[in-house]
């Protein structure tokens, strides 16, 4: 028996953890016409909840705005249809501390034309309140983020209240959805707001489109002032989607461009610092028709993009997801769809561990149209352990030491030059257990101690590993490296 285990553990230590990326779950939801999801969260509950539009159900003469709340295997738990007679559609979500959700988008019916739509429900799909906000003109909410204060922050594109065509909005409600304040930005053109996310100053980091063409990336305060505006792309049309701040406190968008890449139109990623200076921009995409939506920051580091492409597919579009490392440089791309018809993803959230989970339509000719939620799962993370990895000059892992260890081992690694160095403990399934090290290092040798035991049972936070095989992973600056170790019990 003995003899058994010891080559159980030899053969464990000899794997070579190389994972393919994969769905892990894929379902629709809808009926007999068009539905779609274009946002997705995951509920405090553990499981998901998406807002967006369906033309199967509800009493709109074009379609009615649509929530449908998940357990965690993306099986239904309820269904809910907002509006009234005509057109009422679900842009953009979040989910609100009482384990409700507000969602926003647009409402059109005979007396208000594409007024700003927000819709509070409580945790069964109730309405707490709904309300339309806008002029005489066209006014849509796209994108919303939640603020420090406990109330909401959206744009969109306004007709009602521009010097152009459209311009961007920033519109500010509390958490009744009393309006707070209203500011436009924009110029004789077109300019709308299409996403915004909150920054780690209490401020928003805000994307869109600049007098037609431009990628248009805008800082703004918590008052929704302005701290300052870029644009980017080149002599065509070129958009930004979305955009996030980067652990380094810079920025980075996504969106689609045309003056640049290889296609009519490609996935277009540019990064910044907290100025929004210029780092570096990507185009991913072949010959065709490429959109870039939206994008996720790697717990390991490195960025999930999510786009669609109708570039070398079967059908007329398919998901289009990428995974980059920290300069934009491509790891992997996966396209999902059925062949020949028309599948398109319109938002990506990290769920837990390496998880993603994207919200999207799948279209054809015998399906009008159904709402998708596919859980993916990024298997790049931690990456794969590979053997006599040759290490830049000055930059060196060790072997865990003991190993197979009880409960302790020691990692020593060392550092050729100053650099920002990242030490994290992984399981087998890619969910980070413990960050070792998140520090600016001198150069040097140095030692650390993983522990399968720790924490206080007093303070609630003690915790004991199972035995197993786990992965440690070192990032300093390009060097990045991962080991395995066995816990034995």
């Amino acid at each position: 028996m003995k003899v058994f285990v010891y080559m159980v553990i030899f053969a464990l230590l000899l794997i070579n953890f190389s994972f393919p990326q994969s769905v892990i779950w894929n379902h629709t939801y809808g009926g007999d016409a068009y539905d779609e999801a274009n946002a997705v969260q995951k509920t405090l509950e553990g499981g998901y909840i998406f807002a967006g539009y369906t033309q199967s159900f509800g009493l709109g003469r074009y379609g009615n705005g649509y929530v449908v709340k998940t357990d965690e295997n993306g099986d239904t738990l309820w269904t809910r249809l907002y509006g009234s007679d005509g057109m009422d559609v679900f842009a953009d979500m979040v989910v609100t501390p009482d384990s409700g959700c507000i969602a926003v988008g647009l409402t059109d019916t005979p007396t208000n034309f594409e007024n700003i739509y927000v819709v509070k429900v409580d945790k069964n799909g109730n309405t707490v309140f709904e309300k339309n906000f806008g002029g005489t003109e066209k006014d849509v909410a796209l994108s919303i983020a939640p603020s420090d204060d406990g109330g909401f922050v959206m744009t969109g594109g306004t007709k009602s209240f521009s010097v152009g065509e459209e311009d961007l909005f920033l519109f500010k409600i509390n958490s009744s959805g009393d309006s707070l304040w209203f500011k436009t930005y924009g110029t004789t053109g077109n300019d709308p707001g299409y996403g915004i996310n909150p920054t780690n100053d209490g401020g928003f980091i805000i994307t869109g489109l600049y007098n037609w063409s431009d990628a248009w990336l805008i800082k703004a305060d918590a008052n929704g002032d302005t701290i300052w505006t870029k644009t980017f792309g080149g002599t065509d049309y070129d958009e930004a989607n979305s955009a996030i701040q980067t652990p380094d406190n810079g920025f980075v968008l996504c969106g689609s461009t045309s003056s640049m890449g290889a296609g009519e139109l490609d996935a277009y990623v540019v990064k910044t610092d907290s100025l929004g200076n210029l780092e570096w921009e990507n185009t991913y995409g072949g010959s065709g028709y490429d959109e870039g939506r939206r994008i996720l920051s790697k717990p390991g580091g490195g960025y999930i993009i999510m786009a669609n492409t109708d570039s070398q597919i079967s059908g007329e579009f398919n998901y289009y997801i990428i995974s980059a490392n920290e300069n934009g440089d491509t790891l992997w791309t996966k396209t999902l769809g059925k062949p020949g018809g028309e599948d398109r993803c319109f938002d990506i959230q990290y769920t837990s561990g390496n998880n993603f989970i994207i919200a999207g339509t799948t279209f054809d000719p015998v399906n009008l149209g159904e709402a998708t939620l596919t859980l993916m799962n990024d298997e790049t993370i931690p990456t794969k352990v590979v053997e006599n990895q040759i290490s830049p000059e000055g930059f060196y892992l060790s072997d865990a030491y003991p190993n197979p260890f009880n409960p302790s081992a020691r990692i020593n690694f060392t550092i050729g030059s100053k650099q920002f160095v990242s030490l994290k403990i992984y399981d087998v399934l890619g969910n980070e257990v413990q960050t070792l090290i998140n520090e600016t290092k001198s150069p040097g040798k140095y030692e650390v101690e993983f522990s399968a035991r720790g924490g206080s049972a007093s303070s609630g936070n003690a915790f004991n590993l199972p035995s197993g095989v786990y992965l440690y992973r070192i990032k300093a600056g390009n060097f990045i490296q991962t080991k395995k170790m066995l816990l034995l019990k």
